[in-house]
């Protein structure tokens, strides 16, 4: 058949291509730049939207608190714009430089750049493999959390967050875990749950049993995110205190979840797509292995997360905080496979998740009903730009 032979050929065009990517002298470099390319093409940000002046709620109240970062902000306590009372990183930044729309935007995408940058480090250090490495920064590219940095025109800084966990599970050295994960917590609350992921991944080679995590607690990592931990509390009571800053709760709890059932199940593939294969992948190798531990460990850090977005409006969003339990999957995957067969096996499931997260849209869950199509792909920008030239 035609068909057959059609995909036969491009099979070997496409491993043709990641062998000669794979083979280059920079290669990582060049993965970086068509990674960026890859996560622009799919999900190509909406520059018409991107607020410049001072139009959209949620802008305003971001300079707001640049303009005044520990004064409290007075806003609707079920509004976004609400809980950005101790979200202090990003309005600190702003206020420091004095940038404002173009120059904090610059700052987003960068934070972009680095999501993607870590991935590929992160990959590499795993899988000890050129290709493999390739093909999850790909699939990083093409999710919320490797997109976010370029798409969101809002201000929220998601990606700054998450490139400080992934950077935190990246890094051995205390103070860069450190420094990375009090970056996380102080641009948005989300971190902190996402925080037990950075834990999960650094206490995996140590935690068969109870004597392992034992051993793993013998080191300075644990209680170096502990003590991340303990400071952000301890930096927000005293904001508390002496700036009588208080927090936000409207439209945040468990009591969202039964509001938000209707889309529990994109919510949950939206956020990592294809990249699901590699989770449950991972916890069903715990499964027949046996190692309970480890998966009730593993199992606690990924459904607190999960957790955290259906008790808030933002479900994909919320979620893709969580993007660093593909990385501790991919690690649990690696880890326990040694015959040719296994290894095999693998790349196999790396490559299909990857190619399903390039053909999956950008959709994103918000709230009981809303499914937002977030970025389309370049193309379809194109043709919007075009008919509104035309028309």
């Amino acid at each position: 058949m035609k068909l057959d032979a059609f995909y036969c050929n491009l099979c070997a065009w496409l491993n043709q291509k990641l062998d000669a990517l794979a083979n280059r002298p920079h290669w990582r470099r060049d993965t970086l730049f068509l990674s960026i390319v890859l996560s622009l093409f799919l999900a190509f940000p909406r520059y018409e939207n991107f607020s410049f002046s001072d139009k959209e709620a949620v802008t305003v109240a971001f300079f707001e608190k640049a303009d005044a970062p520990f004064e409290q902000h007075q806003y609707g306590n079920w509004l976004h714009e609400s809980k950005l009372t101790f979200r202090m990183l990003p309005p600190l930044i702003a206020y420091v430089t004095g940038f404002r729309y173009l120059g904090m935007k610059v700052i987003e995408s960068l934070t972009g750049v680095w999501i993607l940058w870590v991935s590929l480090l992160l990959a590499e250090k795993i899988t000890r493999n050129r290709r493999d490495t390739i093909l999850i920064t790909a699939l990083i590219a093409s999710i919320y959390a490797g997109s976010v940095g370029f798409v969101e025109y809002r201000y929220m800084f998601d990606s700054l967050a998450i490139a400080s966990l992934l950077t935190a599970m990246l890094f051995k050295n205390p103070l860069l875990i450190f420094l990375s994960l009090t970056a996380g917590f102080w641009t948005d609350e989300r971190a902190l749950v996402a925080a037990a992921i950075v834990w999960c991944y650094h206490a995996l080679p140590c935690m068969n049993d109870l004597k392992g995590l034992v051993t793993f607690h013998k080191k300075l990592m644990p209680w170096v995110i502990y003590a991340t931990i303990a400071a952000y509390w301890a930096g927000r009571l005293a904001l508390i205190k002496y700036c009588s800053l208080q927090a936000a709760w409207g439209d945040v709890g468990i009591g969202m979840i039964n509001k938000h059932f209707n889309n529990f199940p994109l919510g949950l593939w939206s956020a990592y797509e294809g990249g699901w294969i590699l989770i449950v992948g991972a916890m069903l190798v715990l499964f027949l292995l046996r190692k309970w531990f480890v998966l009730l460990c593993c199992g606690i850090a990924l459904v607190s997360i999960l957790l955290t977005g259906f008790s808030v409006i933002d479900i994909t969003r919320t979620d893709a905080y969580g993007v660093g339990f593909l990385f501790v999957s991919l690690a649990i995957l690696v880890n326990h496979s040694s015959k040719d067969s296994e290894i095999g096996f693998v790349r196999r499931c790396i490559e299909v998740a990857t190619v399903i997260c390039i053909l999956w849209p950008s959709l994103h869950a918000h709230g009981k009903e809303i499914i937002w199509w977030h970025s389309p792909p370049f193309p379809v920008r194109l043709f919007f730009y075009l008919s509104c030239w035309i028309g």
